[in-house]
């Protein structure tokens, strides 16, 4: 008799179908774009909305539909391993989830062009990315311990403190752009290393390592619970 399906199995592939449809839509997007000064995409002074950009991505409609399949496909890889929490930390943990997927179906729908919305829809996801990552981190830290789940900890860690200290740096931003205190002037040139672009894209490398990690632990047989 064959042995009996792993129950995270479904979740455990559509990660894996999740993880290809947004790497590959970065890469592809990223592929065919172009500054305005004729220079090729680069994490290290673009911002990851440019590509979704309508006026500046040729390929900006497979970018927004490569984060709105992959934020869908996410969600039950989340929900399956939030049943290794506590009752309380699990449902704090899909109801942040749930927020941030919010945010990533709205940034999908609105791109840079759409100001207001598109910067809600990316405080709702990095915010909720922020509170999701550091609830399964501390509840599987505190629940199972750190050897059980090494390297799903050790992203949470660095997905929550990436988001935290980007989060902290765009909302001074903001603050100074609102005071008039932050203006662009129309012969702005692009730094050749933006900080703020760095530190978005981290956070986006972070979630990748987070849930490759998330996909890894469900594989392995659950602990019992003490």
């Amino acid at each position: 008799m064959p042995p009996a399906p792993h129950p995270a199995t479904p979740s455990i592939r559509l990660g894996y179908l999740g993880l290809a449809v947004f790497v590959g839509g970065l890469l592809w997007t990223a592929a065919h774009f172009t500054n305005t000064d004729g220079t090729a995409f680069n994490p290290l002074r673009n911002f990851v909305s440019e590509l979704g950009s309508e006026r500046a991505s040729p390929m900006a409609a497979v970018f927004s539909a490569s984060i709105l399949t992959s934020s869908l496909l996410f969600f039950p890889l989340v929900c399956v391993l939030a049943a290794q929490l506590s009752p309380r930390l699990r449902r704090y943990a899909i109801a942040t989830a749930i927020i941030s997927l919010i945010g990533c179906v709205t940034v999908s729908f609105a791109s840079m062009e759409h100001l207001k919305p598109h910067l809600a829809g990316s405080l709702l996801f990095f915010g909720g990315w922020l509170a999701t990552s550091f609830l399964f981190t501390v509840g599987l830290w505190h629940r199972h311990g750190f050897r059980h789940a090494p390297a799903l900890i050790f992203t949470g860690l660095l997905a929550a403190l990436s988001a935290a200290i980007f989060l902290t740096v765009l909302i001074i931003a903001l603050i100074g752009f609102l005071n008039g205190a932050f203006q662009i002037p129309k012969n702005f040139q692009r730094p050749a290393v933006w900080d703020i672009a760095v530190l978005e894209w981290t956070v986006v490398f972070c979630f990748l390592l987070w849930t490759a990690a998330a996909i890894l632990h469900l594989r392995r047989p659950a602990p019992s619970t003490p």
